[in-house]
């Protein structure tokens, strides 16, 4: 795993792009971007961590406001909890959604050619409609009349339900060319479940 995230981070470094160019264009913009991370969900009233992966699919200058554009994304999560060695509880969380992004350079307010047109702050707002499954196993000692000793007896639930939640994110990117940057991000859901992720990752800019 400490590998995995070393390579990716590498490839991170190396590869990534940016969907914030703070350059104005006449043109539509495309992007795209992913990013991993830590998530912490409240699935039923149990707060677990899960690993998060989120691709994202953007479009800029859509509108007549320079650095607004609009984001399409799946955010998936999966994580587990054990509880007192003998309550093992499993979740995924399926989160496709849309949002609102606006994302401008430093350097573009305060005139700066250098390295503040490079560090482009962004937030966005939107919403998601997260899928939620979640399973558990309970390790209860069960009485066996037939063996005539106390056994291990495994019981398992489960469930799928479907929620709505607002979706909020703020992060700062760094451009290396006009086509890739690297950023770090935290993000916030609150409504119908409740979720706070960590991210890092990069966007490549098509047009």
């Amino acid at each position: 795993m400490k590998k995995l995230v070393a390579v990716f981070a590498v490839l991170v470094t190396i590869s990534v792009g940016t969907a914030f160019a703070a350059k104005k264009s006449n043109g539509m913009g495309m992007y795209a971007r992913a990013s991993l991370g830590y998530a912490n969900w409240n699935v039923e009233s149990q707060s677990v961590s899960h690993f998060d992966i989120e691709p994202v699919f953007g479009v800029t200058n859509l509108f007549p406001v320079e650095g607004l554009g609009i984001e399409a994304f799946v955010d998936v999560n999966f994580g587990s909890k054990d509880i007192l060695g003998n309550y093992d509880f499993k979740s995924q969380v399926y989160a496709p959604g849309a949002r609102a992004l606006y994302a401008r350079s430093i350097g573009s307010f305060t005139g700066d050619r250098g390295i503040l047109e490079q560090i482009i702050p962004y937030a966005g707002a939107g919403f998601c409609i997260p899928i939620v499954h979640w399973s558990s196993e309970i390790k209860e000692p069960v009485y066996d009349s037939t063996l005539n000793k106390t056994i291990t007896k495994t019981i398992t639930y489960s469930d799928t339900s479907v929620k709505f939640d607002m979706d909020t994110i703020f992060g700062c990117a760094f451009a290396f060319t006009d086509q890739f940057a690297a950023h770090a991000e935290f993000a916030l859901r609150f409504g119908g479940i409740f979720d706070y992720s960590f991210r890092l990752g990069g966007a490549f800019k098509f047009m």
